[in-house]
């Protein structure tokens, strides 16, 4: 079995699984109470993942590309929720 990087498994270990048990609650109340605050949580969820995917595939620099990026994928999601509105 391998280990993290660094060789913290268990800290990292431990830090998923507090993050779970924030983010797990968090989703299925947004899950319940539906519009807005599912498309709020999704847009959170896409900057967080476009952010770290960005700075892990980037070299830890984040440029005005990288930024057009992150921009194109909350506007999609924007107008995705908007149109489920009827707005």
């Amino acid at each position: 079995m391998t280990q993290a990087a660094g060789g913290r498994g268990a800290d990292t270990l431990a830090l998923r699984v507090v993050s779970a048990l924030i983010l797990i609650p968090l989703a299925l109340a947004a899950v319940w109470f539906g519009a807005p605050w599912l498309s709020i949580a999704v847009a959170i969820a896409a900057a967080a993942m476009t952010w770290e995917w960005l700075r892990m595939s980037g070299g830890g620099r984040f440029g005005g590309g990288d930024a057009a990026i992150a921009a194109v994928i909350l506007g999609a999601i924007a107008v995705a929720a908007l149109g489920q509105f009827g707005w």
